[in-house]
């Protein structure tokens, strides 16, 4: 019983110490420019996230990767400002992937699919289905080596909590999303997003 007690103790002890020492960032994953759909060019993009006190940005226009220094001098920004390598995969749901280098689009990701498999992943469902098609976009997402996140799952038809269990490899959703036809808060088709 003694033991217990410190080791609970120490365990306490250990949680409260690392919850003084939590640090919250601000940063957003999911933006574009006037690459694709956005209205900014990337250096005004930027420039706002940057003296708005963001610590991380990723710029995911559609089915492009924008490396943001090859736009921008490293120079003119915070050391403690991250830019993160993005991408915005766009097909019946959009997703984030966060960290790849490599140009690559739903077209790319499908070329290289063949018999319900992409590059020795195997699908959980038929790739005829809704389900094995996101699945397909998300294995390459993952070949690629990407951090995959399921954007605004309540735009327009979006995707269904069900839906989202059903796929593998995706490792976060977009909780709030500015777009009008977002529905963060859930309407007769969609439960909110936090549910």
């Amino acid at each position: 019983p003694m033991k217990k007690f410190l080791l609970f103790n120490l365990m306490l002890f250990l949680c409260l110490s690392l919850s003084a020492q939590q640090k919250w960032f601000k940063g957003n994953t999911h933006m574009h420019t006037n690459f694709s759909d956005g209205d900014s060019p990337i250096e005004e993009t930027v420039a706002w996230y940057h003296d708005h006190s963001y610590n991380f940005i990723s710029i995911t226009d559609h089915n492009r990767t924008t490396m943001p220094f090859d736009h921008l001098s490293e120079d003119d920004y915070r050391k403690d400002f991250l830019m993160i390598i993005g991408n915005e995969i766009t097909s019946s749901v959009h997703f984030t992937a966060l960290g790849v280098e490599e140009d690559f689009s739903v077209k790319t990701i499908l070329k290289d699919h063949k018999d319900g498999k992409l590059k020795g992943y195997k699908l959980i469902q038929p790739d005829t289905t809704k389900i094995g098609h996101r699945q397909i976009l998300i294995n390459g997402m993952l070949d690629k080596g990407a951090l995959v996140f399921i954007n605004h799952p309540n735009f327009s038809t979006g995707i269904s909590a069900q839906e989202m269990l059903k796929l593998k490899g995706a490792t976060a959703i977009e909780l709030s999303n500015a777009h009008p036809s977002v529905y963060n808060y859930g309407n007769d088709k969609h439960i909110p997003v936090e549910e």
